[in-house]
């Protein structure tokens, strides 16, 4: 706050002492001329000097003299306590204009050092205020843009969204000295004394602009990318099918032939494992699924045991061609008949089955087929005696592509599946 001091008098306490002085010299000179006047008139040749009487006039003379003096210093008191109190008030305005110089010059240094763009025009269009931000986008000095209709090159206009308030919201590509800029505006009516005035806030989002317009074109390409997929997928699924339903028919027509009980077997190999691939491929190739982002389980009655059997043969040649083991153990408590999706789960368990005899050189891989700890339920587990899973490991290979041995050089090759 600024420091208080004595102000100058105004004007008004001027002309009040003025008055009083007046009214004194008047009291002064009254008190005077009576007093003349009646020692004269008491002092004439011709009168008749009474001391009694003198000396009551001299007292009415000094009482009404000393009245008028009375009368005098009490203004003069009520003057000076009013002064004082006048004082006191124009000192406490002159602090408040300094606060208000000081909030002033404080907001005018805000404007100016602020990122924002910021600019005003009076009703005629007349530039009255830029801060040095938009000096700068403009690549011009304030002396040459102030009282001037000045505007900024403008390259590409967005949209103007109105407020209730009357705030107006757009977007514009301007041509700066140092390239091109996005501002978001936002357009505002304010007073300025007696008159309005309009005052833009820009400010630069040309980074999120960018981002946005990047963002639009990598999602139009991925859209792209997915309607070729659906193509793709469409012609592809007839493609690979026909064939595949051919040696369907074929293995059904050597069926018809006379065949050794070794090749029979060979022969439902065959078969069992063409109709899983045509299943999986169907459901491959079901796009309106994958991008349903579903999968409808169809849950059909199938026998257990020879489903489970079924399994260890197909992959009984892999797990000889590495000299392993392969068997399965189906607990008797177990019904014949059991209610599921066998395709689901025959994918499953081929997967389970084909990693374990991938990841083991020695021993064997065993299915055991038993009752589980939840009623109405069947527990599924696929042994082996190959390398392990470490605990770490177990924890995360189940999430989206992910694999025990991710890195470059690893021993054991295969695809981690989403």
């Amino acid at each position: 706050m600024r420091p208080r001091g004595h102000l100058p008098k105004p004007a008004v306490f001027s002309r009040r002492l003025l008055s009083l002085a007046v009214r004194s010299v008047a009291i002064a000179s009254m008190s005077f001329a009576a007093a003349f006047g009646f020692l004269s008139g008491a002092t004439s040749p011709g009168a008749h000097y009474d001391p009694h009487t003198f000396a009551i006039g001299v007292s009415a003379l000094l009482g009404a003299a000393c009245g008028g003096i009375g009368i005098l210093i009490s203004r003069i008191r009520q003057m000076k306590i009013e002064l004082h109190d006048m004082e006191t008030r124009l000192d406490e305005a002159a602090d408040r204009n300094w606060e208000i110089s000081e909030a002033q010059e404080r907001t005018k240094s805000f404007f100016e050092t602020q990122g924002d763009v910021i600019v005003r025009r009076g009703s005629a269009g007349a530039i009255t205020y830029a801060n040095d931000a938009f000096c700068a986008l403009a690549g011009r000095t304030r002396e040459d843009i102030l009282a001037t209709a000045f505007a900024l090159p403008v390259e590409e206009q967005g949209e103007t969204t109105s407020l209730a308030d009357g705030t107006r919201i757009y977007d514009q590509k301007i041509a700066a000295p140092a390239g091109a800029r996005w501002i978001a505006w936002r357009e505002v009516a304010v007073r300025a004394g007696s008159a309005s005035e309009t005052q833009s806030v820009g400010r630069d989002v040309t980074g999120r602009v960018l981002a946005e317009r990047a963002l639009a074109e990598a999602r139009d390409q991925a859209e792209t990318a997915s309607r070729a997929k659906s193509r793709f997928l469409a012609m592809v699924s007839h493609e690979i099918r026909t064939p595949l339903n051919g040696i369907l028919g074929m293995a059904d027509l050597i069926g018809d032939t006379p065949l050794t009980p070794e090749q029979a077997a060979y022969l439902k190999a065959v078969r069992t494992s063409g109709e899983t691939l045509l299943s999986l491929i169907e459901e491959i190739l079901d796009f309106s699924k994958i991008e349903a982002g579903r999968i409808d389980l169809a849950a059909r009655p199938f026998v257990l045991a020879a489903f489970v059997e079924e399994a260890v043969e197909l992959l009984g040649p892999r797990a000889q061609a590495k000299g392993l083991e392969i068997c399965c153990y189906v607990d008797e408590r177990l019904p014949v008949r059991v209610v599921g999706d066998a395709a689901r789960l025959r994918q499953v368990l081929f997967n389970l089955a084909d990693n374990a005899i991938k990841f083991t050189d020695r021993g064997g891989v065993s299915i055991i087929v038993e009752p589980d700890t939840q009623p109405d339920a069947i527990a599924i587990s696929v042994r082996d005696t190959g390398i392990g899973i470490s605990g770490d490991d177990q924890a995360r290979i189940f999430a989206e592509f992910e694999q025990a041995d991710g890195g470059s050089a690893r021993k054991y090759g295969g695809t981690a599946w989403a």
